[in-house]
C-alpha cells in the first residue's frame, strides 16, 4: 500500500475520533444538572411570562390586547410549567436545598399560589 494514503487516513481516523469525542461532551454540557437555582430561574422566567397577562385584569376583568382565548392557553401553559417545576423540586434532595429562601418560594407554590390563576380563569370563561 501507498504510504500517503495510509497517513491519510489515519489522520482521518484521528479526526472522526476527535470529533465524536468533542460532540460527546458538548452534548453532556447541554443536559446540565438540575439544581435548586435552575429550578428558581425557570419559575421566575414561567412568572414573568405570566405576568404578561396577570397585569391586565383590573376589577375582576381582563383589559389588555391578547384575546381571551390566548389568555386561558398562556395561564394554563404557565400553570401546568409551574407544577412541573415543583415536581422536579419536590424530586431534588434534601442536601442539595441549600437556599432557604429558595424553599420557601417552593413551598409557598406549593400550598397558595394557583389560587389566583384559578381565579382569573373562572372569570374568564364566565366573560362574554
Amino acid at each position: 500500500m501507498n504510504i500517503r494514503f495510509m497517513i491519510s487516513m489515519g489522520v482521518a481516523i484521528i479526526g472522526l475520533a476527535v470529533g465524536f469525542y468533542l460532540l460527546n461532551d458538548i452534548q453532556q454540557e447541554k443536559t446540565s444538572e438540575i439544581t435548586q437555582k435552575s429550578l428558581d430561574l425557570a419559575l421566575h422566567e414561567s412568572n414573568q411570562r405570566l405576568s404578561i397577562v396577570k397585569d391586565e385584569f383590573y376589577n375582576g376583568k381582563y383589559n389588555g390586547e391578547l384575546s381571551k382565548e390566548e389568555v386561558i392557553k398562556i395561564i394554563n401553559d404557565e400553570v401546568k410549567t409551574q407544577k412541573n417545576i415543583l415536581e422536579q423540586y419536590k424530586a431534588l434532595p434534601k442536601d442539595k436545598k441549600t437556599d432557604k429562601t429558595i424553599d420557601m418560594r417552593f413551598f409557598q407554590l406549593g400550598k397558595y399560589y394557583w389560587a389566583g390563576e384559578d381565579s382569573m380563569l373562572q372569570t374568564l370563561k364566565k366573560s362574554p
